[in-house]
Protein backbone atom coordinates (compact mmCIF):
# COMPACT_ATOMS: atom_id res chain seq x y z
CA UNK A 1 0.00 0.00 0.00
CA UNK A 2 2.88 2.37 0.82
CA UNK A 3 4.50 1.71 -2.56
CA UNK A 4 1.22 2.18 -4.42
CA UNK A 5 0.61 5.45 -2.55
CA UNK A 6 4.06 6.71 -3.57
CA UNK A 7 3.19 5.83 -7.18
CA UNK A 8 -0.14 7.70 -6.88
CA UNK A 9 1.77 10.71 -5.57
CA UNK A 10 3.97 10.97 -8.69
CA UNK A 11 1.18 10.14 -11.16
CA UNK A 12 -1.34 12.70 -9.84
CA UNK A 13 -3.83 10.04 -8.71
CA UNK A 14 -3.84 10.70 -4.93
CA UNK A 15 -7.43 12.02 -5.27
CA UNK A 16 -8.66 8.97 -7.25
CA UNK A 17 -11.71 7.63 -5.37
CA UNK A 18 -11.29 3.98 -6.56
CA UNK A 19 -7.66 4.02 -5.40
CA UNK A 20 -8.58 5.67 -2.07
CA UNK A 21 -11.28 3.03 -1.53
CA UNK A 22 -8.95 0.11 -2.31
CA UNK A 23 -6.22 1.54 -0.05
CA UNK A 24 -8.60 1.90 2.91
CA UNK A 25 -10.50 -1.36 2.42
CA UNK A 26 -7.40 -3.54 1.89
CA UNK A 27 -6.24 -2.69 5.42
CA UNK A 28 -9.67 -2.95 7.02
CA UNK A 29 -10.39 -6.32 5.41
CA UNK A 30 -6.99 -7.64 6.50
CA UNK A 31 -8.09 -7.38 10.14
CA UNK A 32 -10.54 -10.22 9.56
CA UNK A 33 -13.48 -8.28 11.06
CA UNK A 34 -16.98 -9.26 9.91
CA UNK A 35 -18.45 -5.86 10.80
CA UNK A 36 -16.60 -2.68 9.83
CA UNK A 37 -17.56 0.94 10.50
CA UNK A 38 -15.76 3.56 8.42
CA UNK A 39 -15.65 7.21 9.48
CA UNK A 40 -15.23 9.38 6.38
CA UNK A 41 -14.28 12.91 7.42
CA UNK A 42 -15.57 15.75 5.23
CA UNK A 43 -14.63 19.43 5.29
CA UNK A 44 -11.62 21.73 5.00
CA UNK A 45 -9.78 19.80 7.69
CA UNK A 46 -10.25 16.47 5.89
CA UNK A 47 -9.06 14.63 2.79
CA UNK A 48 -12.59 14.71 1.33
CA UNK A 49 -13.66 18.35 1.00
CA UNK A 50 -17.05 17.77 -0.65
CA UNK A 51 -20.06 15.84 0.74
CA UNK A 52 -20.95 14.30 -2.64
CA UNK A 53 -17.40 13.01 -3.13
CA UNK A 54 -17.45 11.64 0.44
CA UNK A 55 -20.69 9.77 -0.33
CA UNK A 56 -19.19 8.33 -3.52
CA UNK A 57 -16.23 7.03 -1.54
CA UNK A 58 -18.51 5.60 1.16
CA UNK A 59 -20.77 3.78 -1.30
CA UNK A 60 -17.81 2.29 -3.14
CA UNK A 61 -16.27 0.96 0.11
CA UNK A 62 -19.61 -0.60 1.04
CA UNK A 63 -19.76 -2.33 -2.37
CA UNK A 64 -16.23 -3.71 -1.88
CA UNK A 65 -17.19 -5.05 1.54
CA UNK A 66 -20.39 -6.66 0.27
CA UNK A 67 -18.48 -8.53 -2.46
CA UNK A 68 -16.35 -10.08 0.30
CA UNK A 69 -19.32 -10.86 2.58
CA UNK A 70 -18.54 -8.16 5.15
CA UNK A 71 -21.09 -5.94 6.87
CA UNK A 72 -19.98 -2.36 6.23
CA UNK A 73 -21.35 0.96 7.45
CA UNK A 74 -20.04 4.44 6.68
CA UNK A 75 -20.51 7.62 8.67
CA UNK A 76 -19.68 10.92 6.98
CA UNK A 77 -18.68 13.32 9.74
CA UNK A 78 -17.88 17.02 9.95
CA UNK A 79 -14.24 18.12 9.75
CA UNK A 80 -15.12 21.74 9.01
CA UNK A 81 -15.07 22.35 12.78
CA UNK A 82 -12.76 21.01 15.50
CA UNK A 83 -14.34 17.99 17.20
CA UNK A 84 -14.60 18.36 20.97
CA UNK A 85 -12.63 20.93 22.93
CA UNK A 86 -9.06 19.67 22.54
CA UNK A 87 -6.44 19.37 19.81
CA UNK A 88 -3.20 17.57 20.64
CA UNK A 89 -1.98 14.32 22.15
CA UNK A 90 -2.21 13.94 25.93
CA UNK A 91 -4.88 16.62 26.06
CA UNK A 92 -7.08 14.60 23.69
CA UNK A 93 -6.58 11.42 25.74
CA UNK A 94 -7.83 13.29 28.82
CA UNK A 95 -10.89 14.48 26.90
CA UNK A 96 -11.59 10.89 25.79
CA UNK A 97 -11.41 9.80 29.45
CA UNK A 98 -13.85 12.56 30.45
CA UNK A 99 -16.20 11.33 27.72
CA UNK A 100 -15.96 7.71 28.89
CA UNK A 101 -16.99 9.01 32.32
CA UNK A 102 -20.00 10.83 30.87
CA UNK A 103 -18.56 14.36 30.97
CA UNK A 104 -17.45 14.84 27.38
CA UNK A 105 -18.27 17.72 25.02
CA UNK A 106 -21.64 17.46 23.29
CA UNK A 107 -20.34 17.02 19.73
CA UNK A 108 -17.69 14.41 20.64
CA UNK A 109 -20.21 12.52 22.78
CA UNK A 110 -22.64 12.46 19.84
CA UNK A 111 -19.96 10.86 17.62
CA UNK A 112 -19.39 8.19 20.30
CA UNK A 113 -23.10 7.38 20.52
CA UNK A 114 -23.61 7.52 16.75
CA UNK A 115 -20.65 5.28 15.90
CA UNK A 116 -21.22 2.92 18.82
CA UNK A 117 -24.91 2.44 18.04
CA UNK A 118 -24.20 1.88 14.32
CA UNK A 119 -21.72 -0.88 15.18
CA UNK A 120 -24.06 -2.54 17.70
CA UNK A 121 -26.86 -2.68 15.11
CA UNK A 122 -24.46 -3.86 12.41
CA UNK A 123 -23.23 -6.67 14.66
CA UNK A 124 -26.85 -7.55 15.61
CA UNK A 125 -26.21 -6.82 19.30
CA UNK A 126 -29.08 -4.31 19.26
CA UNK A 127 -32.30 -4.35 17.21
CA UNK A 128 -32.22 -0.61 16.46
CA UNK A 129 -30.39 2.62 17.27
CA UNK A 130 -32.64 3.43 20.25
CA UNK A 131 -31.77 0.16 21.99
CA UNK A 132 -28.09 0.58 21.06
CA UNK A 133 -27.91 4.06 22.57
CA UNK A 134 -29.42 2.73 25.82
CA UNK A 135 -26.69 0.06 25.91
CA UNK A 136 -24.01 2.74 25.50
CA UNK A 137 -25.64 4.83 28.23
CA UNK A 138 -25.51 1.87 30.57
CA UNK A 139 -21.79 1.09 30.16
CA UNK A 140 -20.85 4.76 30.55
CA UNK A 141 -23.01 5.23 33.65
CA UNK A 142 -21.85 2.03 35.37
CA UNK A 143 -18.16 2.76 34.46
CA UNK A 144 -17.75 -0.46 32.46
CA UNK A 145 -16.57 1.55 29.45
CA UNK A 146 -13.92 3.45 31.43
CA UNK A 147 -12.78 0.31 33.26
CA UNK A 148 -12.38 -1.49 29.92
CA UNK A 149 -10.17 1.38 28.74
CA UNK A 150 -8.00 0.99 31.87
CA UNK A 151 -7.81 -2.77 31.21
CA UNK A 152 -6.55 -2.13 27.65
CA UNK A 153 -3.79 0.13 28.98
CA UNK A 154 -2.71 -2.17 31.82
CA UNK A 155 -2.67 -5.30 29.60
CA UNK A 156 -0.22 -3.50 27.31
CA UNK A 157 2.05 -2.71 30.25
CA UNK A 158 0.89 0.90 30.61
CA UNK A 159 0.70 2.85 33.86
CA UNK A 160 -2.96 3.59 34.62
CA UNK A 161 -2.03 5.69 37.67
CA UNK A 162 -1.31 8.60 35.31
CA UNK A 163 -5.08 8.95 34.85
CA UNK A 164 -5.76 9.58 38.56
CA UNK A 165 -7.02 13.07 39.45
CA UNK A 166 -3.88 14.22 41.30
CA UNK A 167 -1.57 12.99 38.52
CA UNK A 168 0.80 15.46 36.84
CA UNK A 169 0.76 13.45 33.60
CA UNK A 170 -0.32 16.45 31.51
CA UNK A 171 2.17 19.09 32.56
CA UNK A 172 3.02 21.62 29.81
CA UNK A 173 5.70 24.17 30.70
CA UNK A 174 4.16 27.04 28.74
CA UNK A 175 0.62 28.21 28.13
CA UNK A 176 -0.94 31.23 26.45
CA UNK A 177 -4.57 32.33 26.65
CA UNK A 178 -6.29 34.04 23.72
CA UNK A 179 -8.80 36.68 24.81
CA UNK A 180 -11.91 37.79 22.90
CA UNK A 181 -11.75 41.38 21.67
CA UNK A 182 -15.51 41.51 20.99
CA UNK A 183 -18.79 39.82 21.90
CA UNK A 184 -20.99 37.56 19.78
CA UNK A 185 -21.57 33.95 18.72
CA UNK A 186 -18.28 32.29 17.86
CA UNK A 187 -17.80 30.66 14.48
CA UNK A 188 -14.66 28.69 13.65
CA UNK A 189 -14.22 29.13 9.89
CA UNK A 190 -11.30 26.76 9.35
CA UNK A 191 -10.57 23.48 11.14
CA UNK A 192 -7.30 23.04 9.25
CA UNK A 193 -5.86 26.31 10.63
CA UNK A 194 -6.35 25.03 14.19
CA UNK A 195 -4.62 21.79 13.24
CA UNK A 196 -1.69 23.68 11.74
CA UNK A 197 -1.29 25.83 14.86
CA UNK A 198 -1.34 22.67 17.02
CA UNK A 199 1.38 21.23 14.79
CA UNK A 200 3.50 24.39 15.16
CA UNK A 201 3.11 24.14 18.94
CA UNK A 202 4.70 20.69 18.65
CA UNK A 203 1.65 18.40 18.67
CA UNK A 204 2.35 17.16 15.13
CA UNK A 205 5.11 16.86 12.54
CA UNK A 206 5.77 19.04 9.50
CA UNK A 207 8.66 16.71 8.53
CA UNK A 208 9.11 12.98 9.16
CA UNK A 209 12.16 13.56 11.37
CA UNK A 210 10.39 16.07 13.67
CA UNK A 211 9.78 14.94 17.26
CA UNK A 212 6.37 15.14 18.93
CA UNK A 213 5.73 17.29 22.01
CA UNK A 214 3.04 15.30 23.82
CA UNK A 215 2.24 18.26 26.09
CA UNK A 216 1.51 20.58 23.15
CA UNK A 217 -1.99 21.39 22.02
CA UNK A 218 -4.98 23.70 22.11
CA UNK A 219 -7.92 23.79 24.52
CA UNK A 220 -11.09 25.40 23.17
CA UNK A 221 -12.48 27.33 26.14
CA UNK A 222 -15.22 28.41 23.73
CA UNK A 223 -16.60 26.38 20.83
CA UNK A 224 -18.52 27.29 17.68
CA UNK A 225 -22.04 28.58 18.45
CA UNK A 226 -21.15 29.54 22.02
CA UNK A 227 -21.87 33.14 22.98
CA UNK A 228 -18.69 34.98 23.89
CA UNK A 229 -18.36 38.17 25.91
CA UNK A 230 -15.54 40.59 25.24
CA UNK A 231 -12.68 39.65 27.58
CA UNK A 232 -13.57 35.94 27.76
CA UNK A 233 -10.84 33.36 27.20
CA UNK A 234 -11.41 31.86 23.74
CA UNK A 235 -8.59 29.31 23.53
CA UNK A 236 -5.56 28.19 25.51
CA UNK A 237 -2.36 27.07 23.76
CA UNK A 238 0.09 24.68 25.48
CA UNK A 239 3.67 23.68 24.73
CA UNK A 240 6.93 22.50 26.29
CA UNK A 241 8.72 25.38 24.59
CA UNK A 242 8.06 29.16 24.47
CA UNK A 243 4.98 29.92 22.35
CA UNK A 244 5.38 32.10 19.27
CA UNK A 245 2.98 35.11 19.60
CA UNK A 246 2.25 34.85 15.86
CA UNK A 247 0.28 31.66 16.51
CA UNK A 248 -2.37 33.72 18.32
CA UNK A 249 -2.88 35.77 15.16
CA UNK A 250 -3.25 32.59 13.10
CA UNK A 251 -6.04 31.29 15.36
CA UNK A 252 -7.83 34.65 15.44
CA UNK A 253 -7.78 34.79 11.63
CA UNK A 254 -9.62 31.44 11.54
CA UNK A 255 -12.65 32.67 13.54
CA UNK A 256 -15.40 35.26 13.31
CA UNK A 257 -18.29 36.50 15.43
CA UNK A 258 -21.96 36.87 14.50
CA UNK A 259 -25.21 38.02 16.10
CA UNK A 260 -26.88 34.62 15.77
CA UNK A 261 -26.02 30.92 15.86
CA UNK A 262 -25.22 28.97 12.70
CA UNK A 263 -26.12 25.41 11.75
CA UNK A 264 -23.54 22.74 12.64
CA UNK A 265 -23.98 19.01 11.94
CA UNK A 266 -21.71 16.50 13.62
CA UNK A 267 -22.73 13.57 11.40
CA UNK A 268 -23.61 14.54 7.82
CA UNK A 269 -24.85 11.12 6.67
CA UNK A 270 -24.94 7.39 7.46
CA UNK A 271 -24.60 4.78 4.73
CA UNK A 272 -25.37 1.15 5.56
Amino acid sequence: DKKIYALRDVTGTVQSIPLIASSIMSKKLATGSNCILLDVKCGNGAFMKDINEAKKLGKLMIEIGKKLNRKIAVEITNMQQPLGKTIGNKIEVLEAIDTLNGHGPKDFTEIIYSSGSTLLVLAQKAKDEVEARKMIDEVINNKKAYNKFLEWISRQGGNIKVFEKDSKWFNPQYKQEIIASQSGYLKIKSRIDFGLVAMKLGAGRSKKEDSIDYEAGIYLNKSSNEYVNKGDVLFTMYSSKPINPELQKELLSAIEFSESKHDIQTVFAKLM
